[in-house]
């Protein structure tokens, strides 16, 4: 998955989020505000950490793939330069 791509899908979140808090806050008054604000915080929170969990797991997969390669060609660089 491209980081552009979670990057929009991340927004996307978002925007679904503040529209749920919106929704609720004009449909449901027995919700006091400060419970739907901790409501929208958490869930803004927890995609903070998802998003910080995807990206730290794309690096490292991009690091192992790096390794795997450098196993599979002996640990030469075959980029080019000189070995």
């Amino acid at each position: 998955m491209s980081k552009l791509f979670r990057l929009k899908h991340r927004q996307q979140i978002e925007r679904e989020i503040r529209e749920a808090m919106i929704f609720l806050r004009k449909h449901n008054h027995t919700i006091p505000d400060t419970t739907l604000a901790y409501i929208k915080q958490a869930a803004l929170n927890q995609l903070d950490n998802d998003w910080a969990v995807a990206t730290a797991t794309e690096k490292i997969r991009n690091y192992l793939n790096k390794i795997k390669q450098l196993s599979e060609t002996g640990g030469k660089n075959h980029g080019g330069g000189a070995g």
